[in-house]
């Protein structure tokens, strides 16, 4: 699943309406990572929406508040569930937003429950952020009433 939002855009999700403020595009050989900064109508609605070509789906993901020396590489423990490394490595990345393009280099894990949630983990410029979510079928996010991921092969 891939997508291709522009900063302004104004996204549905569940019902609620959010805005794209920034999106990140991070390239690997057979691997693309795309990842828009969503912001609805209060501060404890920010969001990460993340599309990962080979995935079907897209996650809906809220910052996790962690202080982790280092990415997890295998598995971890979080909530009373065991999350298992699906995709890491690293990626160039083309960042859109309102300044421009910027590219830089970042390393990231993906993880996922039998359940379905994910942990995304993602370090650049020696900080690493980690989030936590669900995942989501294409048709759950729309713009001006069209899914807004796009599948891939």
């Amino acid at each position: 699943m891939t997508f291709e939002l522009t900063t302004g855009a104004i996204l549905q999700i569940d019902g609620c309406r959010y805005r794209v403020v920034e999106q990140n595009t991070f390239h690997e050989i057979d691997l693309r990572i795309d990842m828009a900064n969503i912001v609805g109508a209060t501060p404890a609605h920010e969001r990460v929406l993340l599309a990962l070509q080979p995935e079907p789906l897209l996650f809906l993901l809220k910052r996790l508040e962690q202080n982790w020396m280092a990415q997890p590489s295998a598995a971890l423990l979080h909530d009373g569930e065991m999350f298992s490394s699906v995709y890491h490595g690293a990626a160039h990345s083309t960042r859109k937003a309102r300044a421009g393009k910027r590219e830089s280099k970042a390393e990231y894990v993906l993880l996922r429950s039998d359940s379905g949630r994910v942990i995304f983990t993602i370090a650049k410029d020696d900080e690493m952020t980690t989030y936590v979510g669900v995942s989501l079928p294409a048709q759950a996010v729309l713009q001006n009433g069209k899914p807004v991921g796009k599948a891939t092969a």
